[in-house]
């Protein structure tokens, strides 16, 4: 991304400057190449997010027996003993 930020500069430079050898294609082509390279940065930011959700909700905890998957005469059981949460080894 630094390389083509500074081939940027280098052809605005040029432009600015009315150098005879400046080539607009050259900075519509550069300017196609930095909006891939913004799209690559943005996916590559957008799957360690997505990673990182994905983590969180493998280790979020359980904080309801509803949550558990348990058949309703076990959550029946459970609750008419007296237990409202789960603690962290169940």
């Amino acid at each position: 991304m630094e390389a083509l930020l500074s081939q940027f500069t280098f052809l605005s430079d040029q432009a600015l400057q009315g150098n005879k050898n400046f080539d607009p294609s050259a900075m519509e082509d550069l300017m196609k190449l930095f909006e891939i390279e913004s799209y690559k940065a943005w996916a590559a930011l957008e799957l360690v997010e997505e990673k990182q959700v994905k983590g969180a909700e493998i280790t979020m905890p359980i904080l309801s027996f509803d949550q558990m998957g348990l058949k309703d005469d076990l959550l029946r059981g459970i609750y008419n003993y007296g237990f409202e949460k789960p603690s962290a080894i169940q």
